[in-house]
């Protein structure tokens, strides 16, 4: 039997909570909350199946910008996206969170949110064992 080792927990395609000024401080606070969501799921698996194996949590991105931000100690110039940053920046830090930048042309999620994507690129994502 085949095992899966990537399982999408959840999809969530809607507005953001508040205006951005720009497509990085969008990029960054869609992956804060996708962090919190997908931390919050792994905080209550272990609580029910115990700490047994590691859940690593594996963010992908296509946001070049968004992947420089985080690897650097420069802050923004946005005040509400320098909060959003040191937040990203500490779970990465922490290894709460692994962010890994694809080409654009490779975004998996662009199946569930724009027409016309071929719908392979998800299913190859979800059978591979190189998602990089």
């Amino acid at each position: 039997m085949d095992e899966t080792i990537l399982n999408p927990v959840a999809w969530k395609s809607v507005r953001i909570d508040r205006v951005c000024r720009s497509t990085l401080a969008a990029e960054s606070l869609a992956l804060s909350a996708a962090a919190d969501h997908v931390l919050f799921i792994k905080e209550n698996l272990k609580k029910l199946v115990g700490n047994i194996t590691p859940i690593s949590i594996d963010c992908y991105i296509d946001s070049k910008g968004l992947k420089e931000l985080l690897e650097k100690t420069k802050d923004p110039s946005e005040k509400r996206l320098i909060v959003t940053m040191a937040e990203l920046r500490e779970m990465v830090e922490n290894e709460e969170i692994n962010v890994h930048l694809i080409p654009s042309k490779k975004m998996p999620a662009d199946v569930l949110t724009k027409r016309g994507v071929d719908c392979n690129i998800l299913r190859e994502f979800l059978t591979s064992n190189n998602h990089i």
